[in-house]
């Protein structure tokens, strides 16, 4: 029977080869479109899964008002003690990022701002493999750093890492202990030097008490440990211990699930991340687009089987005259769609594999499809057989249901509930495609706006050069050097790049303030020329300027949006 269906599938693709064609071609452009998107999809979602322990491991939040103004900052000491005083905590550990280092071994001289300070249980809570060194005891000394392969293969090439020292600009020494694999895409952390957490007080780098929100708290719970109750301890614990910010702020903190840090787009103060956050919302948006494209694939399949009744009408007639049962023509159609479901499907591996390049230069991704994934080829066996069904089951029923005798009196097709239905479709089909051209208009003008936009400062023509160190100590010789280039009209510093996440935070107060909480704004420090360098409009009052030497340390520019 089943080679039956399959000789009749393909005599009748052969006669009927631009209807064919017509059908497996839309098909296969709306399954390349759902693969490609499908993909992109999966990469979000799989973010930091990879680990061992990734459904017991969470990062401390903290969050003000009606959990408001979110982020990652966290006291220095709130991880150990977490870990004494809350039962459930199994490991803890801080990390904080350090500036942009200059780095340099013999004539291997980079600057780093991928560095960071751990504690030794960082590597025990998340899976990042040893290449060489001890995962026990990671930190051999206090100088201790452990990098990554391509850290690894900057600097020292072939020769052996370990025991090798890094000269940090010019003033202190780091010895290599370990190399780890370099950290998968799909991971929120992606450091590239990783030193010894206990030099942070010794090398000044921070405060470690209950004031000082300078690092990022990731725990490790046991199995089945009630999250509430955790996050209640969490806020008891700080509060008994006299965090300042929770006792005169109202701040709070909470537990984020790891598999959930990714998505979290929403965090406003998060300049502990080193990639950009993706966001839920979005994941939703393009599954609901690679289903609409799909379905309209589909749909387009339907109306095509449909309108070509009259043509099939006499194969129907005389297959049940010959004692054909309606179940088996039903069969007989559904395998002949999902057949050329499986043909577009072929063919739609090859278009995603001509889209991909181009969709990775607009996502920033590197997707590929794995041809040797079970998952992948799971889901795309699945997509096939659905396409195949969805478009099929209608067509098969409307076409089995033909009766020999209206066959022979072309009284077929007629009937108002077919025409009525395939109305239905064509108006689904072009709503959801017109749904999708204004999608794709709103993205086209935000993407053209992020273009075009005015930033409130003059983008053309401006070079950003980083100091550090003895050129920065020196800064006024190298800006009169600078200027004495013909080429450059104006020079200015700044404490770091407007476009930074990593710009300070303070609260601010005024006499009479009505506003509760203190508000938080970003403090950026700036040199007497920035603003004419930048070409930033001063709407009121002036700019900083040499003639009013009181500007230094006690003058303020607030834009408009503090103001209000």
């Amino acid at each position: 029977m089943v080679r039956n269906y399959l000789r009749a599938i393909f005599r009748i693709t052969l006669r009927y080869q631009a209807y064919s064609a017509i059908n497996i071609a839309g098909l296969a452009v709306g399954m390349a479109c759902c693969i490609v998107i499908l993909l992109w999809v999966r990469d979000e979602v799989s973010f930091d899964r990879f680990h061992h322990h990734a459904d017991q491991l969470y990062r401390v939040l903290n969050y003000q008002g009606e959990f408001e103004n979110r982020g990652t900052g966290t006291p220095g000491l709130l991880a150990p003690t977490m870990k004494e005083e809350i039962p459930g905590v199994i490991n803890s550990a801080r990390f904080l990022r350090l500036p942009k280092l200059v780095f340099e071994y013999d004539e291997n001289v980079f600057y780093e701002e991928n560095v960071v300070v751990v504690d030794q249980a960082f590597f025990n809570m998340f899976s990042f493999p040893f290449v060489c060194g001890n995962l026990e005891t990671p930190f051999a000394s206090l100088e201790s750093v452990v990098i990554t392969k391509s850290i690894a293969q900057k600097y020292f090439g072939s020769e052996d890492p370990i025991g090798k020292e890094f000269t940090v600009e010019e003033q202190f020494s780091f010895t290599v202990s370990g190399v780890i694999e370099d950290f998968p895409e799909n991971s929120h952390l992606n450091f590239g030097i990783i030193a010894n957490f206990d030099i942070v007080e010794p090398a000044e780098i921070s405060d470690i008490d209950w004031g000082s929100f300078n690092f990022t708290t990731y725990i490790q719970l046991a199995k089945n440990v009630d999250i509430a109750a955790v996050n209640r301890k969490i806020n008891q614990l700080v509060i008994a211990h006299q965090c300042p910010q929770a006792l005169e702020y109202g701040i709070k903190f909470y537990l984020q699930e790891l598999a959930k840090v990714h998505l979290d787009g929403d965090i406003r103060y998060s300049y502990h991340n080193f990639i950009v956050a993706g966001d839920i919302k979005y994941v939703y948006i393009f599954t609901v687009a690679a289903a609409f494209i799909l379905l309209i694939a589909c749909i387009n399949f339907m109306n095509l089987s449909t309108a070509r009744s009259a043509v099939r009408a006499k194969e129907i007639g005389i297959r049940k005259t010959v004692g054909s049962s309606r179940n088996q023509l039903i069969m007989q159609f559904i395998c002949e769609s999902v057949m050329l479901a499986f043909i577009a499907g072929i063919i739609s591996l090859l278009l995603a594999e001509l889209i991909l390049p181009l969709f990775n230069d607009l996502s920033g991704k590197n997707l590929s499809i794995q041809y040797s994934d079970i998952t992948f080829l799971g889901g795309l066996i699945a997509v096939i057989i659905v396409s195949g069904l969805i478009s099929g089951i209608y067509p098969a029923f409307y076409l089995s249901s033909f009766r020999p005798v209206a066959v022979i009196k072309s009284a077929v097709g007629s009937g108002s509930d077919g025409l009525m239905f395939r109305r239905i479709l064509v108006v689904v089909q072009f709503t959801l495609s017109i749904l999708l051209l204004i999608g794709t208009f709103v993205i086209y003008n935000q993407i053209n706006y992020m273009r075009t936009a005015k930033l409130g400062f003059d983008k053309e023509n401006l070079l950003y050069v980083p100091l550090r160190e003895n050129m920065l100590k020196q800064y006024e010789i190298v800006k009169e050097e600078l200027l004495k280039q013909p080429n450059i009209i104006s020079v200015s510093a700044k404490d770091c790049l407007p476009t930074s996440l990593r710009n300070r935070t303070s609260g601010i107060a005024w006499q009479d303030m009505e506003i509760d909480p203190t508000p938080t704004v970003e403090t950026l420090r700036v040199t007497f020329d920035y603003f004419q360098t930048m070409g930033m409009e001063i709407v009121e009052g002036r700019a900083f300027s040499v003639e009013y030497p009181t500007d230094v340390g006690s003058a303020y520019i607030l834009n408009e949006e503090a103001i209000r």
